[in-house]
């Protein structure tokens, strides 16, 4: 199994107001207001931070956090949309006609085709080989794999074996076609590899 990691060009800068106005056309209607037309530039500037979806929500890119936020129409609308010239809010509203869906895929970039990806990358992306870790670390993780050894699979060399390949699938985010049941006496750690595993990758 190979794991393929894509990396998503996003926008890196903090959305901002003041340019989508700047990049916005103005002009004077006939009673002598001053208007704002939208433009291509600024379609394109909305489109990198702005997600429609068809859950009829709102997914907008937060470039400080790397990550999306989740907004309702409403909750759009007081945060973002009332702020923006009226061409900017009817477009997105009423014109823009790219609707995306929300899915978590490992082995994609963060916005694809019409999808948002939510996977917001491994906590470790850089692994290097087993061998080359020092010692210290060795160590630690040689007590680990004794405990799902001796306790986890009670010393069954099959079990245990199944047990790491299990992991390692989960670890590299895919879908495993069982699942482990530990049995025995309470408090002897049998929730401690299922625990650990979220928070490690």
């Amino acid at each position: 199994m190979t794991l393929i990691i894509f990396i998503s060009i996003m926008q890196t800068e903090k959305f901002s107001y003041d340019k989508v106005q700047q990049l916005c056309q103005s002009f004077t209607d006939e009673k002598g207001r001053s208007k704002k037309l939208m433009t291509e530039e600024c379609k394109t500037y909305m489109g990198q931070y702005f997600y429609a979806c068809n859950s009829g929500n709102h997914y907008v890119w937060d470039a400080q956090d790397n990550t999306f936020i989740n907004y309702t129409k409403d909750q759009l609308k007081d945060v973002f949309l009332n702020r923006f010239p009226e061409a900017v809010k009817n477009w997105y509203l009423f014109q823009n006609t790219t609707i995306y869906k929300v899915v978590n895929k490992i082995n994609k970039p963060r916005v694809y085709d019409d999808k948002i990806n939510m996977f917001y990358g491994f906590k470790y992306p850089e692994v290097k080989p087993y061998a080359n870790y020092p010692d210290e670390i060795k160590a630690k993780v040689e007590i680990f794999l004794t405990y799902v050894k001796e306790v986890l699979c009670s010393g069954n060399e099959v079990e245990y074996k199944h047990t790491l390949k299990w992991s390692r699938i989960c670890a590299k985010g895919y879908k495993n076609e069982s699942c482990l049941y530990f049995k025995g006496p309470e408090d002897i750690g049998k929730a401690l590899l299922a625990n650990f595993l979220p928070h490690g990758f």
